[in-house]
């Protein structure tokens, strides 16, 4: 995250922050009483996504183009706000202002989501194994796919101007719209689909589409109230997703699921662990090796090397390779010691689940794994919801 300036509203530093993937389509804001904020621990994630979207329209078709918006409330409680943005699709850079009263920050219905130079990928907090899904939205660009039992593994590719990682791409089934054409389809450990059917699309301005998923597998799709598609598809428990392909604004004004809730599953990746601690280019090395629970990892030479998975949930599940070249690491939950583990083996052993925890309170969560003088594996965490 980046951040540049701050404002000051009724007695507190506002501290907005963009992420610097290469969609710039994600912001935080930080937050510290005036008086304390020179302080580290006065300050608090105040508000985590659902800051600010882009509009589609050309002049902001990059997403935010710099630090983060500098805003001001003033004397009638308005924030007003400036924003540096790209114009798609020359690149020539634009200065951009916008107004929303201070105590009114969200939508009334439904949300945003965009892909401007890369993919974009979100998933919901429930997982389901029946459901059915009514979507009312208007799309602008390439495609959208609505995924349901998603499994697939979250990471990026790159930092700056960082990238989903292609396996983020796989183990799920779905529909995809376009502008005048729709498939269904399902990907296993690949991110290239097996379609299962396709068709053509009159245009239209708002969309109304309907999924209904039996807990067999049994799958029907209707767009606009007219029967799309019918058929089976593997049964397979898990969230929902959106997955936008780049050049794509998704705008949904409903997003109405029923069906029996259970706690969903994310599994972050290597890049995440290595992004989390700061690690230096040139102090891990990309690993392409069946050791690792998804085919690649990363391995950390320095011995005194650290790794931090950022996750939300109520547990998480720890999956690391042991081999001769590892030794012990100290894991530190939220700052605190959980104890050492020892990831030394006289031969190689594929990944498996060596930390485990449940019950953890709702909420954000530091995961620290200290290397204490042997070469430190990377490979992934499941974080239950």
């Amino acid at each position: 995250m980046e951040s540049f300036p701050a404002f000051v509203h009724g007695g507190y530093l506002y501290d907005p922050k963009t992420s610097v993937g290469a969609n710039r389509n994600f912001q935080v804001i930080h937050r510290a009483r005036l008086e304390e904020a020179h302080r580290p621990e006065a300050w608090t994630l105040y508000q985590h996504g659902t800051v600010w979207h882009a509009e589609p329209v050309p002049h902001e078709g990059f997403g935010i183009w710099g630090q983060a918006f500098a805003g001001a409330v003033d004397r009638d409680g308005n924030l007003r706000a400036l924003f540096p943005s790209r114009h798609w699709p020359d690149s020539v850079g634009t200065i951009n202002l916008a107004t929303r009263p201070w105590d009114t920050p969200l939508r009334e219905r439904g949300f945003v989501f965009s892909a401007h130079s890369g993919p974009s990928v979100t998933v919901t907090r429930s997982a389901y194994t029946g459901f059915a899904l009514a979507a009312d939205f208007s799309l602008r660009g390439t495609s959208v796919r609505f995924a349901w039992g998603y499994s697939a593994p979250l990471g990026t590719v790159g930092r700056a101007d960082g990238k989903p990682q292609p396996l983020s791409w796989t183990r799920h089934q779905g529909v995809e719209i376009g502008p005048t054409s729709w498939r269904v389809l399902r990907t296993e450990d690949t991110p290239e689909p097996q379609v299962l059917a396709t068709g053509e699309l009159p245009a239209a301005e708002v969309r109304h589409l309907e999924i209904a998923v039996a807990a067999t597998g049994a799958v029907r799709l209707a767009l606009e109230g007219r029967e799309l598609w019918q058929g089976p598809c593997p049964a397979r428990p898990g969230p929902l997703a959106l997955l936008l392909q780049p050049g794509t604004h998704l705008t949904v004004t409903r997003f109405a699921v029923t069906g029996a809730p259970l706690p969903a599953t994310w599994t972050w990746l290597a890049s995440e662990a290595i992004a989390g601690a700061g690690v230096s280019e040139g102090h891990y090395t990309a690993t392409d090796s069946s050791d690792f629970r998804f085919g690649s990892g990363v391995v950390c030479a320095r011995p005194d090397e650290r790794l931090k998975w950022n996750f939300r949930g109520r547990g998480f599940r720890l999956w690391l390779p042991k081999g001769p070249t590892y030794g012990r690491c100290t894991v530190r939950l939220n700052g605190l010691t959980l104890g050492d583990l020892d990831l030394h083996s006289a031969t190689t052993l594929p990944a498996t689940v060596v930390l485990e925890r449940r019950g953890l309170a709702d909420g954000y969560h530091a995961l620290v794994i200290q290397s204490l003088g042997a070469a430190l594996p990377a490979d992934c965490l499941d974080a239950q919801m």
